[in-house]
This record gives C-alpha cells, structure tokens and sequence, in this order.
C-alpha cells in the first residue's frame, strides 16, 4: 500500500473515502483501477508517479516518499 501517497492527499484535504476518485481524476482510469494501485495490487507506472507528483504536489514530495512500500516515520 502506498500509505505515504494517501496519506499526503488527505493532508490536502481530500476525504480519506474519495482519495481513489481524486487519483483516477488525475490518471484518467477508472476509480477501480486506482484502487488496485494504491492498494499494492497492481504497480503505478513511473509516468503515473511523476504525473501525480507534478499535478497534486507540484513536485515538492519526493517520488521514493510517496511510492515506498511502508510508510516512513516523521520527526
């Protein structure tokens, strides 16, 4: 599971139930889809993760924090 990516989102506001729409939105795939790769069922695609670092975060996350596979402890 992408933890640190959700959890970044809803930092920005968007209801913790509608974070797979918001990432379908931006992707353009079907919410289901969005799911599987945010639930570590199928893989984002390294176009994908750049997509959503520049369209959501405007490229001020890193792509290793917000796609690694545990979440990373903050000070």
């Amino acid at each position: 599971m992408t933890a640190n990516l959700v959890a970044e989102i809803i930092k920005q506001g968007t209801p913790p139930n509608q974070v797979a729409k918001f990432i379908a939105q931006v992707l353009g795939c079907s919410e289901k889809t969005a799911r599987n790769k945010i639930s570590g069922i199928s893989e984002f695609t390294v176009p994908e993760a750049m997509k959503i670092n520049s369209d959501i975060f405007k490229n001020r996350q890193s792509i290793e924090y917000l796609f690694c596979k545990a979440p990373e402890k903050t000070a």
